[in-house]
């Protein structure tokens, strides 16, 4: 979370005296957004902003929630620096501005033996008429703690759906889940066999 400290005063008796709080979030949110890299794998989000105190009160205070995406803990680290870097960065005098958080949860990486486990999930599919390919998202999972101490790991066997968390898209098509159930039944089979 960013928190930023500023300097309040009358926006119109005299604003000169204030430090906006808002403004310099402002400029550092649109550098958080500028780190974005889907390509590699790498979101930044700004999700939630709040500040100030009053419309006619120039902002003594901003604070702004952030989510970041990674492939990688190389890339965690990576990220990590250029976000503290911008939080050190002062675009409006005399305000001040504290970072604070931590990764909540580890990407979710390959580990020996993934590649095996997907080979099996798609060998089952095609005993079930199904095509399985395999895809990387942003998405959060549990999955990463298991894949984080080397087990072969894999997630989103579930039913299909779409536009996760859009106000009023998102579903899960029903009429996925006997196939998808059956699925991954058949690939518990499969690796049970494997001994």
């Amino acid at each position: 979370m960013f928190d930023v400290k500023g300097r309040s005063a009358h926006a119109g008796v005299e604003p000169e005296r204030g430090r906006s709080a808002i403004d310099e979030l402002a400029h550092k949110v649109v550098k958080l957004h500028d780190l974005n890299d889907y390509e590699r794998g790498l979101s930044v989000n700004v999700g939630l902003i709040d500040g100030g105190i009053s419309s006619n009160t120039v902002a003594p205070d901003a604070e702004a929630q952030v989510d970041v995406r990674v492939k990688n803990m190389e890339q965690a680290k990576e990220i990590t620096a250029k976000i503290t870097e911008i939080a050190e960065e002062e675009e409006v005098q005399g305000t001040e501005t504290s970072l604070s958080g931590k990764i909540g949860r580890p990407p979710m990486e390959k580990v020996a033996g993934t590649d095996k486990l997907i080979e099996e999930i798609k060998a089952a599919g095609e005993e079930l008429g199904m095509s399985i390919r395999e895809v990387s998202t942003g998405g959060g999972s549990d999955a990463a703690y298991t894949s984080t101490e080397g087990v072969p790991t894999v997630d989103g066997m579930g039913p299909l759906g779409e536009f996760s968390h859009s106000e009023t898209d998102e579903y899960i098509d029903l009429k996925t889940f006997p196939k998808r159930t059956a699925l991954l039944a058949s690939t518990i089979e499969r690796l049970s066999k494997l001994g």
